[in-house]
């Protein structure tokens, strides 16, 4: 089973040998500077709710009784030995396989396969290999999703700045191509 660790007390995760979650308050969304753009707070307001998720795959159980809210903002690490589970219940979140048994809620709506394609649209997911088109700069790659979201230029520019300095990248690296930067660097550009 996978070790969910939170270092904010927002985040509470359970599992059948610990008590399910009590409590149903919300911690406020972060201020941010591209809080005035409906698409940027919609962006930022995703809310996690796994309840008793378990997933079977091949009939075999790969994930079983898995409970944990996180607020918007949070910060959750899945921690584990190889083969535990933590990929399942990420690719659970971010509605690209659906749970055998148990629920998954974004900002209070049901995963379910009508809901996964714009519910995916508010969420990030970087898996283990990254996850960049190789015909595009590193930037290209970085701005996908605000061109997607209709984010104007110098909302994107200024966002991509700041999340350079977030991911200590130094953002002439974002000029380069994905097989022109360090396994690293390409985790950070995911």
């Amino acid at each position: 089973r996978p070790c969910v660790f939170s270092p904010e007390p927002a985040a509470r995760v359970a599992s059948r040998d610990s008590a399910p979650p009590t409590s149903k308050k919300r911690a406020s969304v972060p201020t941010d500077p591209l809080s005035s753009n409906p698409v940027a707070r919609a962006l930022a307001a995703v809310w996690l709710r796994a309840t008793n998720v378990e997933v079977r795959l091949a009939g075999r159980l790969v994930l079983e009784d898995v409970s944990l809210d996180v607020a918007p903002g949070g910060c959750l690490a899945v921690l584990g030995p190889s083969g535990c589970g933590k990929s399942t219940l990420l690719r659970v979140a971010a509605g690209l396989i659906a749970p055998s048994a148990g629920t998954v809620t974004l900002d209070d709506v049901a995963l379910t396969a009508a809901s996964a394609a714009p519910l995916r649209r508010r969420m990030g997911y970087v898996i283990q290999e990254g996850g960049l088109f190789p015909h595009l700069t590193a930037r290209q790659n970085v701005t996908l999703g605000a061109r997607f979201a209709g984010l104007g230029a110098e909302a994107t520019r200024a966002r991509v700045a700041e999340l350079c300095t977030l991911c200590r990248l130094q953002e002439a690296l974002l000029d380069r191509y994905p097989t022109e930067l360090s396994g690293g660097q390409r985790q950070r550009v995911a």
